[in-house]
């Protein structure tokens, strides 16, 4: 019951306590949220903000993504997702996805991140 809301909480945080840090054009990371999930493992919290809707697949114009990285064995798993109305998490929610449970490769937005993430 702990680990359910837990994940609840994570997931439908607003993002508004968040120490955000730039790591690309668009993108932040939350390095407070770090957290060792296993064996060489590792999850945190991101954000992505947006000038404008520009493509089908967007649903607002800010995400918060939850997302781990295997150190081990250079991989990506996606956590879930938040979408906002407006820029840097602010607004009302648009649209939710749940957790993938599988892993897959690193995208490449992510390697550097990938890299500062399992260096600390």
């Amino acid at each position: 019951m702990r680990f359910v809301l837990l994940v609840a909480a994570l997931l439908f945080n607003s993002g508004a306590s968040a120490k955000w840090v730039k790591f690309s054009d668009w993108s932040y990371v939350d390095w407070d949220s770090r957290k060792a999930i296993g064996f060489e493992q590792v999850a945190l919290t991101t954000m992505t903000t947006y000038q404008e809707i520009s493509s089908a697949q967007m649903f607002g114009l800010s995400e918060i993504e939850y997302l781990a990285f295997d150190c081990l064995k250079s991989r990506y798993k996606f956590n879930g997702s938040v979408w906002y109305s407006g820029r840097m998490a602010q607004g009302r929610i648009e649209k939710k996805f749940g957790p993938n449970p599988n892993w897959g490769p690193i995208p490449g937005n992510y390697i550097r991140l990938f890299a500062d993430a399992c260096a600390r």
